[in-house]
């Protein structure tokens, strides 16, 4: 997005494709973490392929004014340079979730596999159609990944209210889970034991809600090396990534356990 009002939501639309595409098992799709590495940075695309180790680089952007939306998308072929498919769409932001499943099919259909039932994927790993609730979700991840005490209060805030407006929204929960678990390594303004016991809340609840979702997995097992409980944990985190093997969060954790167990290798 060229606005930095608006960057919080390019972002997150960035991230629901990613995720879509992900879901292909003939597709090896660099995570979240790595991708938007490359934010902001006048690159060439076939130097970008290479430090992902990616043969295709999807890029676009997203213009958000009022209830209308702008995004465009273009599939390159690093190898030869050329567009392999590109599209602008012209919606209703109503018709947020449409597009995003549309771009992630359209791609499907290029590179010749199947993404799933993007429909069905949609619904369930969404968990509403309130505009406004989805809005803060998108707002409250932006400031998760940013892990500074400030922002992951304003986060947590952003969930819950979420979560009010949705009570069904199983993303607000995970949202919840996952601000709460790393609340006690930025901040002392809540007990850490307090902090545990509302992410495992939190994430219990998302998962009741959707049980496809890996980042409940993933704080539950955070919760669950705090209460020493290692094997467990790393069972988490494999479940995690299974669910979702672009989550850049569940590897590093799940590496760190196995690192801090002895398992280097």
């Amino acid at each position: 997005s060229g606005e930095a009002a608006n960057e919080y939501f390019s972002d997150g639309i960035s991230e629901e494709i990613l995720n879509v595409l992900a879901g292909a098992p003939e597709l090896q799709v660099a995570a979240r973490t790595s991708s938007f590495a490359f934010k902001g940075k006048t690159m060439e695309v076939p130097e970008i392929a290479r430090e992902l180790q990616v043969r295709m680089v999807l890029e676009g952007s997203v213009r958000k004014q009022g209830d209308k939306v702008r995004i465009t998308a273009q599939l390159i072929d690093a190898k030869t340079g050329f567009h392999v498919w590109s599209q602008t769409y012209d919606r209703k932001l109503e018709d947020i979730f449409a597009i995003q499943d549309e771009i992630a099919k359209a791609i499907g259909d290029e590179l010749k596999v199947k993404i799933g039932d993007v429909d069905k994927q949609g619904d369930r790993g969404r968990g509403t159609r309130n505009l406004k609730a989805y809005d803060l979700y998108l707002r409250g991840m932006a400031l998760w990944h940013m892990r500074r005490e400030k922002e992951l209060w304003e986060a947590v805030a952003l969930f819950e209210k979420a979560a009010a407006m949705d009570p069904e929204f199983a993303q607000a929960y995970s949202g919840l889970a996952l601000a709460y678990t790393i609340l006690p390594a930025y901040s002392t303004r809540m007990s850490g034991s307090e902090a545990l016991a509302r992410s495992i809340d939190a994430g219990l609840r998302a998962l009741a809600l959707d049980p496809l979702m890996p980042e409940p997995y993933t704080a539950l097992a955070n919760a669950s090396v705090i209460n020493l409980q290692r094997r467990t944990a790393v069972e988490l985190l494999t479940r995690a990534i299974v669910l979702r093997p672009s989550f850049a969060t569940a590897h590093q954790w799940r590496g760190s356990i196995l690192m801090s167990n002895g398992d280097l290798a």
